[in-house]
């Protein structure tokens, strides 16, 4: 009994300082401090609470004793850092001096804006707080200068950039506008609101537009004459006959501003004209190298050519402008010469070129008319004023009978048979025929041969 009741003392003892032996050693904590300084061991369970210095922060204040003698969580305190806030239009001072970096613990900042003329709101200092952000509220810049309207231009108006407010903020340019058909008396300037609440430049005034005449153009005109035109007025300039406006001058010009025309001064120069295109067989009664307005020239087609499109003459009429169309000369031809009986040609075809020859042969009985039975294809396309044609032979051989026994013969052409008139007055008729033919050699042939008697 004795033995069993030192047993049961014995693990109680051993339970009991399991629990409540002072176990841990105070924990040692950087940049920081334990609330409780006096203890130099501690129990298990036993709790302990940090304190970070200035410029860091505690993310396990309070730890606990562990029975493997270790704290847990672990203490520690970390470095506070705050990072730099924006601020439209500004930027931030430590110490009067621009800072760009992030901030330490307990740094303090001052909002400054860029612009002349506007203020951060709120203006206050900013701090670094131990949990890594900053006091206060985030500043804006604000304009702190302004401008009222200015009075309204006659004829005109300010450009404000679309705001349409009655105050304007420092350094708000706004630029004079004049209406259509006007313009600004003076320096066209922008206007801007300036640190003492007032419009930098002057007040403009907007006058209407007029132009003076234009220059004169030698060799044109325009076609109105005035001392002075309103804004808009458009003239249209012409150049005399035989002028063009050679320097793509154009001949309307408008005015668009003071004394101002659209375009630039025209130039009316001479119309003249370049040679035309070369003639295919002809030529042109004169050739140089320029020619002048109105100057008249002649196709002419070369011999054996003559003009296929009936141009009788070209004119230059525009800047190397040609009147009528491009002469056309073709070879000269001849008919075949109007039909005919009784003979033939030599050679024998429809058409002829110029100068060919032919040659008309004609039957027996049968004469060319006027001895010629050759021609030739003139220049103008006949064959000359004689017509080729075959007539019969007319018979005036008298040598057959004594010219005092005959009077008369009969004027018969070839193949008739005619009546000699025989000088009845010494002469009768004995025997035979006075009737005689004509032959083909121009011979009268009798029909039987007569026989005169005294």
């Amino acid at each position: 009994m004795d033995v069993l009741k030192c047993k049961l003392t014995r693990r109680f003892f051993i339970h009991y300082f399991a629990f409540h032996l002072e176990v841990c050693d105070p924990p040692s904590v950087q940049n920081g401090y334990l609330t409780d300084t006096d203890k130099t061991l501690y129990k298990y369970g036993d709790k302990v609470t940090i304190i970070c210095n200035p410029g860091y922060v505690a993310f396990n204040s309070d730890a606990t004793c562990m029975s493997d003698r270790t704290w847990s969580p672990v203490p520690s305190c970390t470095y506070v850092s705050c990072q730099l806030p924006s601020i439209t239009n500004g930027y931030y001072t430590k110490n009067a001096i621009r800072v760009t970096t992030t901030q330490s613990y307990g740094d303090v900042i001052n909002p400054v804006c860029v612009d002349v003329g506007f203020t951060p709101s709120p203006s206050t200092p900013r701090t670094c707080q131990a949990n890594g952000q900053w006091s206060g509220q985030e500043p804006t810049c604000a304009p702190q200068i302004t401008c009222t309207s200015l009075p309204e231009i006659t004829n005109g108006q300010y450009d404000d950039g679309g705001t349409g407010q009655p105050l304007y903020y420092y350094n708000h340019a706004i630029t004079p506008i004049c209406n259509n058909g006007y313009y600004i008396d003076g320096p066209t300037e922008t206007r801007r609101c300036i640190a003492n609440n007032t419009w930098s430049g002057n007040d403009v005034d907007c006058l209407r537009i007029i132009c003076s005449p234009p220059n004169p153009t030698i060799n044109g005109q325009y076609n109105e004459s005035q001392q002075t035109y309103d804004y808009g007025s458009v003239l249209a300039l012409s150049c005399d006959i035989g002028y063009y406006v050679s320097n793509n001058a154009g001949t309307n010009r408008k005015c668009e501003a003071k004394d101002t025309w659209s375009g630039y001064d025209p130039v009316c120069q001479r119309i003249t004209c370049s040679p035309p295109n070369p003639i295919i067989h002809g030529q042109y009664d004169r050739s140089q190298a320029i020619y002048d307005f109105e100057s008249i020239i002649t196709p002419i087609c070369k011999k054996g050519f003559k003009m296929l499109n009936n141009v009788i003459e070209r004119v230059c009429e525009g800047i190397n402008k040609w009147s009528g169309d491009e002469p056309q000369c073709t070879l000269v031809t001849c008919n075949k010469p109007a039909s005919f009986g009784n003979g033939w040609l030599t050679p024998n075809q429809q058409q002829y070129d110029y100068n060919t020859t032919i040659e008309l042969s004609c039957h027996d009985g049968y004469e060319v008319k006027d001895g010629t039975p050759r021609r030739t294809c003139f220049e103008d396309g006949s064959w000359g004023d004689l017509p080729l044609q075959c007539i019969k032979i007319i018979c005036n051989d008298t040598s057959y009978v004594k010219h005092q026994s005959i009077n008369e013969y009969p004027r018969i052409s070839f193949g008739e048979v005619g009546n000699v008139t025989y000088n009845y007055s010494f002469f009768h008729l004995k025997d035979g025929s006075t009737e005689v033919n004509c032959s083909a050699n121009r011979a009268f042939l009798w029909k039987t041969t007569p026989d005169f008697g005294w």
